[in-house]
C-alpha cells in the first residue's frame, strides 16, 4: 500500500493555519442569573455548586446548597438549546412563560425555548435567545 501525498489549494493554508484561525462557537442563547449575570452558551455548559464537565468544556458555579456538584448539563443541538438534569436529588424544573411546568429529563435533552426559567431548588436561570 503506497501514500500519495495531495497538493491542497495554498488558499487553505495550512493545518495549523485554519484550526488556529477558526472563529470560537457562538451562539445567541443565554442563561441570565438572578443578580442578571449572563452565562452564554457557545457549544455547552455544565452548571452546578462546583461543576465538573467530563469533556473538559465550560462550567459556571451556582451558590446554593439545594443545587448538585454538577446539576445540569446545557447543550446546543441545531440552533435548539436543551438541557439534562445529572441525576440530581432535587431535580430541574423548566417553568414556561404560560407557567406551566415541565421537569427536565436525566436521561434526554429537553428542548427549552426563549422565555422558559429553571428552577433549581430556589435558584432560578432565565432562558433568553437574543438576536
Amino acid at each position: 500500500m503506497s501514500t500519495a501525498a495531495v497538493d491542497a489549494p495554498e488558499a487553505w493554508g495550512t493545518l495549523d493555519e485554519v484550526t488556529r484561525d477558526r472563529p470560537p462557537r457562538t451562539s445567541n442563547w443565554v442563561l441570565v442569573l438572578p443578580d442578571a449575570t449572563v452565562l452564554p452558551i457557545a457549544d455547552a455548559l455544565v452548571i452546578g455548586r462546583q461543576p465538573v464537565s467530563n469533556n473538559s468544556g465550560p462550567t459556571a458555579a451556582v451558590p446554593s446548597a439545594e443545587v448538585s456538584k454538577s446539576h445540569a448539563r446545557f447543550s446546543i443541538v441545531e440552533g435548539e438549546l436543551r438541557v439534562r438534569d445529572l441525576k440530581t436529588t432535587n431535580g430541574t424544573v423548566i417553568v414556561h412563560p404560560d407557567n406551566t411546568e415541565e421537569r427536565a429529563s436525566s436521561f434526554d435533552e429537553t428542548p427549552l425555548h426563549n422565555g422558559d426559567r429553571l428552577e433549581i431548588g430556589s435558584y432560578s436561570l432565565e432562558v433568553e435567545r437574543r438576536p
